[in-house]
């Protein structure tokens, strides 16, 4: 059996719905994942700085993530950074 955080970005990876942006977000919040909480905190600009995406680009590719039913996005503490995969 893969490693949870392995079978997620296979998942990723294999999902025909996305552009290369909306992966390429995906797999940075998954490298942002805790493995024992399964939730992953990463800021936008943390996001745009990783992936040389503009703001704007990343908020779209987050947006169709939780559209697509990949990930969840909520607030903590009234931020908006806190993600967690649904693959």
């Amino acid at each position: 059996m893969k490693p949870e955080h392995i079978r997620i970005a296979d998942a990723i990876w294999d999902d025909d719905r996305l552009t290369t942006n909306e992966k390429i977000v995906a797999l940075c919040i998954l490298k942002h994942r805790n493995n024992k909480t399964g939730k992953a905190f990463p800021k936008q600009p943390t996001i745009c700085r990783k992936t040389k995406l503009s703001l704007p680009t990343v908020k779209r590719a987050v947006k169709t993530l939780v559209t697509l039913n990949i990930i969840d996005a909520f607030k903590l503490g009234g931020r908006n950074n806190n993600y967690e995969f649904n693959v």
